[in-house]
């Protein structure tokens, strides 16, 4: 599900302020549904105007926060994120680089391969050092929440200044030996696993996720979406990594930091979605709003497959959700279908219909990583 103020802790562009969110992550939609752009019902003139009156409240407030401590990006404390425009996080930046962030905080983040290192430091005296020299660039360096933001710009100022390792210290398309607990680089040996794939069930524990209309929690039907994927892919020879296996809460960011240091070939979020807008139906799949070719073409895979398995697709949208962002390997966040609506809701709890939803993203993934190990890409 995606609400302004949780859940994905989607970041959202400063560009699109203040139509989408105030200053304390509360949602305002003057005449239409931020979830996914559904239109609302009609309203009258007087909620139009006291809708217009809270958008000016807002700027106000906006306009009177203390940002300081933020430069252009902001998380306030429902986990909403603020980021610059035409930005990248340092994880999709190492991607890029076909590098490994080694640490990452507000301030500092390190990124290497095996004979490189490159160290970003934010605030007024920012920095890029690649193998200890300082470099010259024109990207800006800000944090955003605990995460930094370059712009896209910065892979070509850094690459020149890269040493060619003698081998890379990440295959771009990892594969594990049948059996095998740690990465092998052989791509197309007979009886090797595809992936490591890592699948989020989205949600746990304490934290429920959104409530259907008929009361089931969206953790549960996340859980039971995830494990049926997961046991599909195995069966189709894939190495399978989960976040929880169980009703367990997890962090988002603990969530990336599992995904990163598994070297996961594809990271996969599952979730289940919710509106105002009752009518609302249908299996959406995000990747960021930077997202590589390979999260792009993931995420193209696991939508076709839905649709080609008679389940209504709304395609593929771009959203900086946290987890998208916070993560190295090619990333896509699915969501199964609208809680908020009763035929929906019905459907997802549904062990049958669970399955078909399964199959069609285990189906999705598969095709990708076969077309990946074909083409040679990750």
């Amino acid at each position: 599900m995606f609400t302004i103020s949780e859940k994905h802790s989607a970041v959202v562009r400063t560009s699109e302020l203040p139509s989408k969110a105030d200053s304390c992550g509360a949602m305002l939609s003057v005449g239409r549904n931020c979830v996914k752009g559904e239109f609302m019902p009609r309203r009258t003139r007087q909620q139009r105007l006291a809708l217009i009156a809270a958008a000016m409240l807002s700027v106000v407030c906006c306009a009177a926060c203390d940002w300081s401590g933020y430069g252009y990006g902001y998380t306030n404390g429902q986990g909403m994120v603020l980021a610059p425009h035409d930005t990248i996080s340092v994880y999709q930046l190492a991607h890029r680089l076909n590098m490994t962030v080694r640490s990452s905080s507000a301030s500092r983040a390190v990124l290497s391969d095996s004979v490189n290192s490159v160290m970003m430091t934010a605030g007024p005296t920012a920095r890029i050092y690649v193998n200890g020299s300082a470099i010259r660039h024109s990207s800006q360096i800000r944090p955003v929440g605990n995460i930094l933001f370059v712009s896209p710009s910065a892979q070509s100022s850094i690459g020149v200044w890269l040493k060619h390792p003698v081998a890379e210290a990440r295959p771009r398309y990892v594969r594990l030996g049948a059996g095998a607990e740690t990465v092998s680089s052989s791509v197309g040996r007979a009886g090797s696993a595809l992936g490591p794939v890592f699948i989020d069930a989205g949600h746990g524990g304490r934290d429920p996720g959104a409530i259907s209309v008929n009361g089931v929690q969206e953790k549960t039907i996340n859980l039971a979406v995830a494990l049926q994927v997961a046991e599909l892919l195995r069966e189709r020879n894939v190495k399978v990594i989960l976040t929880r296996s169980d009703d367990t809460f997890y962090e988002l960011d603990e969530r990336c930091v599992m995904s990163n240091r598994s070297i996961a070939a594809m990271f996969v979020s599952i979730h289940a979605d919710s509106s105002t807008n009752i009518q609302a139906r249908g299996c959406t799949v995000y990747v960021s709003r930077s997202a590589s070719v390979g999260s792009t073409r993931l995420a193209e895979a696991i939508s076709n497959s839905m649709a080609s398995s008679g389940i209504i697709s709304r395609g593929v949208h771009r959203a900086d959700y946290r987890v998208l962002v916070g993560t190295t390997a090619p990333a896509s966040l699915v969501e199964l279908g609208f809680l908020s609506n009763w035929a929906e809701a019905a459907a997802l709890t549904d062990r049958n219909y669970q399955r078909r939803l399964a199959e069609a993203i285990a189906s999705g993934i598969v095709a990708e990583l076969h077309r990946s190990a074909a083409a040679g890409l990750r």
